[in-house]
C-alpha cells in the first residue's frame, strides 16, 4: 500500500491538503464539531439522526446554473490508517448522492434502493480535502433510475461512480422539498 501511495505521489495523483489550519484546527482531534464547508454551501439533512447516513455526514449542497452539487469535508473519521479518505466513504457518498439528486430534480419523494453501483477511484483523497459530487441522471423509467457522477477533491478528479436504482412507490422519509427551499434561499 505504501508503494502504491509513493507511485501515486510521483505521478502527481495524490491529493494533499497541506493547509495546517485545516489539518490541525479542524481535523486533528475530531470531537463532534464538523469541518466547515466553502462559502455558500448549505448543510443538508438526508436521514434520521441515528441512521448510517447521519453518521458519515454532514453533507452540504449548493445550487448553481448547472444543477445541485453535494459535498463533504474529509475528517479523520473518514480516513484509513494512511490519512487517506477510505474508499468505503467515497462509495457511500456516491451511493447516497446519485438517487438524492434524482429525487430533488423530480420533486418525487419515492424511495430508491440500490440495485448496482460501480465506482472507479482515480486519485487518493487526503484528510482535509473538500469532496464534491456532480450527478447526471442518465435514464429513468417508472421503476428504474440510472445515474452517474464525477467526484472531485479540491477541484481534482478523484472518482467516477454510476448506479442503477429501483424506484419504489413507497415515500422516502427525507423532506426533499425542504432541501430545495434551503438551496433556493438567497443570502
Amino acid at each position: 500500500c505504501l508503494a502504491w501511495l509513493r507511485f501515486q505521489r510521483r505521478a502527481g495523483r495524490v491529493l494533499v491538503n497541506r493547509d495546517p489550519g485545516v489539518m490541525e484546527n479542524q481535523l486533528s482531534d475530531f470531537t463532534g464539531g464538523h469541518a466547515a464547508a466553502p462559502p455558500g454551501w448549505k448543510n443538508i439533512v438526508l436521514a434520521e439522526p441515528d441512521s448510517f447516513i447521519s453518521f458519515i455526514g454532514p453533507f452540504w449542497a449548493i445550487k448553481d446554473d448547472d444543477g445541485i452539487r453535494f459535498g463533504f469535508r474529509v475528517e479523520r473519521r473518514h480516513c484509513n490508517s494512511h490519512g487517506i479518505c477510505h474508499g468505503g466513504m467515497i462509495v457511500s457518498f456516491i451511493d447516497t448522492m446519485l438517487p438524492t439528486v434524482a429525487r430533488l430534480t423530480d420533486n418525487e419523494e419515492k424511495g430508491t434502493p440500490t440495485i448496482s453501483l460501480s465506482t472507479e477511484f482515480i486519485a487518493a483523497v487526503a484528510l482535509g480535502s473538500w469532496v464534491e459530487a456532480r450527478v447526471e441522471i442518465v435514464q429513468r423509467s417508472d421503476n428504474l433510475l440510472f445515474a452517474r457522477c464525477l467526484v472531485t477533491a479540491d477541484g481534482v478528479l478523484a472518482a467516477h461512480g454510476s448506479g442503477t436504482f429501483r424506484v419504489l412507490n413507497k415515500k422516502h422519509p427525507t423532506d426533499h422539498a425542504a432541501i430545495i427551499r434551503l438551496l433556493t434561499v438567497q443570502e
